[in-house]
């Protein structure tokens, strides 16, 4: 849908578990969980006037948050663009 559709706000959201930001990035880090994540969200369509007539129907979500590298390593051998699902 649209960001009329989906009611998409313009603004940026910055995500934090807790106030504490250095106790936050070590909690994080020390125990990585989903639960206790980080996050920057935003919806670049919603602030693009023109965007709904470059592409009707269609939105935009941009995400951008931190992983420990454990998460992805069992994918380190793998070829850019393969399946790896």
């Amino acid at each position: 849908g649209n960001q009329e559709d989906l009611n998409l706000p313009t603004g940026n959201y910055w995500v934090f578990p807790s106030e504490d930001l250095k106790a936050m990035y070590k909690g994080f880090y020390d125990k990585p969980s989903v639960d206790n994540m980080f996050l920057f969200i935003s919806f670049p369509s919603a602030k693009d006037p023109d965007f709904n007539n470059r592409h009707p129907g269609k939105s935009t979500a941009l995400i951008i948050t931190e992983a420990p590298y454990t998460w992805f390593e069992s994918f380190e051998n793998d070829e850019v663009g393969s399946d790896v699902c």
